[in-house]
């Protein structure tokens, strides 16, 4: 990419295709996003209580057809558990994870 995020090859061409036509007005997002996690305060649970973790990226994501369960995996005192996307919860740049006490 050319200083203006614009597809071009080593000489600074813009890329073209057969035909002739070009991407020349096509910009490539060079800045990696950036993401904050929000965890339940620490307290006492009882098995039922339902724990909301959420992730809040800074850029639009979304999740590809066919990838249920979408999970987030947790360590509950040294044992592996998951907690699982809730998609009503759930936007373009916050992703919700709900995760159930078990006895």
């Amino acid at each position: 990419t050319d200083a203006g995020g614009r597809v071009t090859d080593a000489a600074g061409n813009p890329l073209t295709f057969a035909g002739g036509s070009t991407l020349a007005s096509v910009t490539v997002d060079t800045t990696a996003p950036t993401a904050t996690f929000d965890a339940p305060a620490a307290g006492v649970r009882k098995p039922g209580d339902v724990l909301s973790f959420a992730l809040d990226i800074d850029e639009a994501v979304s999740i590809a057809a066919g990838s249920d369960p979408v999970t987030l995996a947790l360590d509950v005192g040294g044992v592996a558990r998951v907690a699982t996307l809730n998609a009503g919860a759930s936007t373009a740049n916050r992703l919700v994870f709900d995760h159930t006490v078990q006895a």
